[in-house]
């Protein structure tokens, strides 16, 4: 379950209060809440003392404003544990308890997931509000020093959004609740690990594999010795190893991850001569092995070129090029089953999730498809082409600005 705290300070950054308030803040929102909203804007919350001028009974007035990018009030809501004083609170005696519990909790629990669908549907089909995909979660200490513009981040080049994750200036801790890693992205990396700690010896390499998720430990790969190549990875993808498994070529995984801004690399060389390997390492142990690695190539040539049907501008050879072998070596019957079987459930997942969004007529906000991540990537390629650079220095600044998935709520 993905959660995040904004932990606000009495007497610290506050703002002047309106009404019978007694303190109030204003800060950027950094989590990504409605899919009918993104993350640009501000949260203005009003809040007043419980305990003001010595009252025996809690009085409660909490208001919360959304605001835009010009702080002009969006949403409202309010939290009052006296909304109606003709009203009168309600004993707690056993009867009105057991009423409750018994009839009116069970409705709520069962009816939630139909109310939320039918307000989605209001606000999707009536009054016009385009999705926006959810964005992957940001560490604050890791990521990010100051509350503001997007900067580098300490020790990587992964680019910040705009609202950036706030810091746990009282070292609180566990303000940030990522997306739990499911079965698949556990046995890709269990699949894969062998292979990489395989190559990064061949090749002499050290691989530090940084997660943003602080849940997932970070791991450290190949041999660590002076003279040694050092590639680190920074991820905040919450499936990085299936990504490993399902590009064809390295040259595509690093292309989509400049462009979404979910990984970074600090040597795509390094992380090219990681993830090729040796053609005499693909040899296959007997026929059955080698038809289950002819599938698995297959599906991912699928896959690509369903994503890359999407695409409106040329596709550039190099992106279909390639693809003879791959890091995932195909050893046993067992070890390619369960390799088919993680990219046959991403191809299946993907085009079932496009083809439902096409069906109910789902609009998302114009080129942020999850299913069109390579149009904004070859997009990225051409606009590159034209300042001569095959390259750029800083790949993720600008597709962060215009075509990121990451970014597109800023």
């Amino acid at each position: 379950m993905r959660r995040h705290l904004y932990v606000l300070r009495v007497g610290h950054e506050e703002v002047d209060t309106q009404g019978n308030h007694d303190h109030a803040w204003i800060f950027p929102r950094t989590f990504h809440v409605s899919p009918f909203n993104n993350r640009a804007g501000f949260y203005r919350l009003d809040i007043q003392d419980p305990f003001k001028n010595g009252a025996e009974r809690p009085r409660i007035m909490v208001t919360l404003n959304q605001l835009t990018a010009e702080k002009e009030r969006k949403l409202y809501a309010a939290l009052l544990n006296h909304p109606d004083k003709k009203r009168k609170p309600v004993a707690i005696v056993e009867s009105h308890i057991l009423r409750t519990v018994l009839w009116r909790q069970p409705w709520d629990l069962f009816l939630t997931t139909f109310r939320i669908l039918r307000q989605a549907w209001t606000l999707h089909y009536e009054k016009k509000l385009l999705v926006y995909p959810r964005p992957e979660l940001h560490t604050s200490t890791q990521e990010s020093k100051t509350i503001g513009s997007a900067e580098e981040g300490p020790g990587h080049g992964l680019k910040l959004p705009w609202n950036p994750v706030q810091i746990d200036m009282g070292g609180i801790g566990r303000s940030i609740g990522h997306r739990a890693v499911d079965a698949a992205e556990r046995k890709a990396e269990g699949l894969l690990l062998p292979d990489l700690e395989r190559r990064a010896q061949e090749e002499g390499i050290h691989v530090q594999i940084q997660f943003s998720d602080p849940s997932r430990l970070p791991l450290q790969i190949g041999p660590n010795h002076k003279g040694t190549t050092r590639l680190d990875i920074h991820t905040r993808h919450p499936s990085l190893f299936i990504q490993f498994l399902m590009a064809r070529t390295p040259e595509q995984f690093w292309m989509t991850a400049c462009q979404e801004g979910h990984t970074y690399l600090s040597s795509r060389h390094a992380f090219e001569r990681l993830m090729t390997p040796h053609q005499e390492a693909q040899a296959p142990s007997n026929w059955l092995v080698e038809t289950l690695r002819r599938w698995t190539g297959v599906v991912r040539t699928n896959h690509l070129f369903f994503l890359l049907s999407f695409c409106q501008l040329p596709v550039p050879p190099s992106i279909v090029a390639g693809a003879a072998s791959h890091i995932a070596r195909p050893t046993s019957i067992r070890r390619n089953f369960s390799i088919l079987f993680i990219l046959l459930s991403v191809l299946l997942a993907d085009k079932v999730e496009e083809k439902i969004f096409r069906l109910v007529k789902a609009r998302f906000f114009p080129g942020q498809e999850p299913w069109t991540v390579w149009q904004r990537t070859v997009e990225l390629y051409w606009q590159n082409d034209k300042r001569d650079t095959t390259e750029p220095s800083d790949p993720l600044t600008e597709s962060d600005r215009t075509f990121g998935s990451v970014l597109l709520d800023t």
